[in-house]
């Protein structure tokens, strides 16, 4: 059952971490949040999500967590951290397509293919507005990364 937190203060972090063992879902992610301004972590699985978590200062404002995982899967990642009383407090959103899961210890669920709008509006329930510098400067490096290729392509 979820725990549904409300929004939380996190030590002023913009930061979001990504948990899942497929590169290209992490990648697609991180470029989501983003464009949305947020700074990204990321981890291919819980244990290294974990000793992430355990090792840092800034603990992030959210996790985006799969439950399918080797090495640590996402149900004994949430037992680790609803278990540490540096970390309990993180907000968690399972994304997973395994349409039976329930995991204990998740703050909201969300079922594969993800529907990105119901993903953003989770997040705001669980996150503060990024800092305006931290959107202005995504839009900036995504702007340039675009003008770049551009640029590249025209010269071939």
């Amino acid at each position: 059952m979820p725990y549904h937190r409300a929004r939380m203060d996190n030590e002023g972090s913009d930061t979001i971490l990504i948990v899942d063992d497929e590169p290209d879902v992490r990648e697609a992610l991180s470029e989501l949040c983003e464009l949305k301004g947020y700074d990204v972590a990321s981890a291919e699985n819980g244990l290294g999500a974990l000793a992430r978590l355990r090792t840092r200062q800034n603990r992030p404002a959210l996790i985006l967590l799969d439950l399918h995982m080797p090495v640590m899967d996402g149900y004994t990642f949430l037992y680790h951290v609803r278990d540490d009383s540096r970390i309990e407090n993180v907000p968690i959103i399972v994304i997973t397509a395994d349409l039976a899961a329930e995991p204990f210890g998740a703050d909201a669920i969300i079922r594969k293919p993800v529907n990105l709008e119901h993903l953003f509006e989770m997040m705001r329930r669980f996150l503060k507005p990024p800092s305006q510098t931290a959107a202005e400067s995504a839009v900036r490096v995504k702007s340039n990364d675009c003008l770049r290729r551009t640029r590249l392509n025209s010269a071939a």
